[in-house]
């Protein structure tokens, strides 16, 4: 099993444990599912860094 395939997996698990979780363990879960989606290249910020070069969008006129 490839290592996307393995942290897709346990992204999947711990989303599934988040939406029957407590208020302070739901929290605990969200940093790790963020951590991975980091890892994974799907967060925000990790897209951002990937195109440093990239000029910014711009406004329709």
């Amino acid at each position: 099993m490839r290592k996307i395939d393995k942290l897709r997996s346990l992204r999947t698990r711990l989303l599934d444990r988040w939406a029957v979780a407590e208020k302070e363990e739901r929290l605990n879960l969200l940093v790790r599912i963020m951590d991975i989606e980091e890892e994974m290249g799907l967060s925000y910020i990790s897209q951002k860094r990937k195109k440093p070069g990239m000029p910014k969008k711009a406004k329709a006129i």
